[in-house]
């Protein structure tokens, strides 16, 4: 009776391992060709892009998104309803009715490229949640997308010793450098994104683990994102750490840094430095016009105003009429994500991602709340690196384009948390 308990013991033992084991088999891989897939090596004109929308610089692209699509499209063809489930399925119609905007988009095959490489990556993010098998799963999908943040991280300051002109971009600020990628190409904003999102992971960890080394994870990560000078980044690392402490109930924390703050605000050398620094040697003008993007989002509020509903095509009016009424040869974006949905497929688009937005903060602090000791450590994970991305969307359209990795990553991670995973017991964290 015992050896056949013991054998039916390690047959479900076994069952359970194959199909936890199918992240590690299957989905890590072609998450990674997709983070590959994303990377960007040069930077092209728009010029350049009309003659050719493919070329070597930019081969890699299609390519990854061609080996993600046969790799889920079994998956898509036996149940495509998956992709319509929770918040994930506001995503993909979101991505339809951009794939839908090659109608009437100015530049029809560029919108039907672009659509369908960002909806090939919700399709892959639906897959991948649905098919994680317990909480172990998810936790090894985030720290796969941090690792890969921390080699991006590890490239940049390769790029300082191998091409220090090239990284080390000047400035006018209290830090005579803004530090930026070499290879991949990355701009200055993105780099301290990417800083502030390792920040606020590590700084996560350490306080539900209570383990230091976070800490020293978290030290050139936060090097990284005060010398890149990023500032919305910066905001959103500090809204995202006061949110993890908030969530985590670190009351006696949270008083502590304050009187901290408080106290360096009063000495005035202090105050004056972190002032300089934020101003980055620039007028209190152009400061306050968010560094010339103000000009930019009045640009396209005049032709919101012409056409509010159906825009002028997803991804082309930034790459293209942007571009050459502002002659700005390599400019992709207009610097606010919600102003580039509004202009490209119309007001409606940007109110559907508004919901998008507002289910995925709601689902993160409920879980964060209600949810157990495992639920709430990776909600509040979510939730710090979420307050980043709100900040930034603001200041970037990355947010909305097909390499937006830790965006897929809150929507699909806390889609699972609150569907998927049904755990009951209520802990405290440590």
């Amino acid at each position: 009776m015992r050896i056949l308990t013991i054998n039916i013991f390690l047959n479900s033992t076994k069952i359970v391992t194959n199909r936890s084991s199918e992240w590690d088999r299957r989905w890590k891989w072609i998450w990674l060709i997709a983070f590959i897939g994303g990377l960007l090596f040069q930077a092209r004109h728009v010029d350049e892009i009309r003659k050719a929308y493919l070329s070597l610089e930019v081969i890699h692209r299609p390519i990854a998104a061609l080996l993600v699509c046969f790799a889920i499209l079994p998956y898509i063809s036996k149940q495509p309803f998956i992709l319509f489930r929770g918040i994930i399925g506001l995503l993909t119609i979101f991505g339809l009715w951009r794939l839908m905007s090659t109608f009437w988009s100015i530049e029809p095959l560029w919108t039907f490229y672009r659509s369908l490489e960002f909806l090939i990556m919700v399709a892959l993010t639906a897959i991948t949640t649905w098919s994680l098998r317990s909480i172990t799963d998810l936790q090894k999908w985030m720290n796969w997308f941090w690792l890969w943040h921390g080699f991006l991280l590890v490239s940049i300051w390769i790029g300082v010793v191998v091409f220090p002109e090239k990284a080390l971009l000047p400035s006018r600020g209290v830090i005579p450098y803004l530090l930026a990628g070499v290879i991949p190409v990355i701009n200055p904003n993105n780099v301290a994104t990417i800083g502030a999102i390792l920040s606020v992971v590590s700084f996560t960890r350490w306080l539900t683990t209570g383990k230091r080394k976070w800490l020293l994870l978290m030290m050139p990560a936060f090097t990284t994102m005060i010398l890149a000078q990023g500032r919305s980044a910066m905001a959103g690392a500090l809204l995202g750490i006061l949110l993890i402490l908030i969530l985590s109930r670190r009351y006696n924390l949270i008083t502590f840094l304050s009187l901290l703050i408080s106290i360096l605000v009063i000495v005035p050398t202090f105050r004056e430095t972190v002032k300089s620094y934020f101003m980055r040697g620039q007028t209190e003008e152009l400061f306050w016009s968010f560094t010339g993007r103000e000009f930019w989002w009045q640009y396209a509020l005049n032709y919101i105003k012409e056409n509010p509903w159906i825009g002028y095509g997803a991804f082309a009016f930034s790459r293209f009429k942007a571009a050459e009424d502002l002659n700005i040869p390599t400019f992709s974006g207009l610097h606010n994500s919600w102003v580039d949905v509004a202009v490209e497929i119309g007001i409606p688009g940007a109110i559907l991602l508004a919901v998008i937005f507002v289910a995925i903060w709601f689902s993160c602090i409920k879980v964060s709340l209600t949810g157990n000791l495992e639920e709430r450590r990776l909600a509040i994970e979510l939730s710090g690196v979420l307050a980043i991305l709100t900040i930034r969307s603001f200041f970037t359209s990355a947010l909305i384009f097909h390499n937006s990795w830790p965006f897929f990553l809150i929507i699909g991670g806390i889609s699972w948390l609150t569907i998927s995973y049904k755990g009951k017991s209520k802990l405290t964290l440590p």
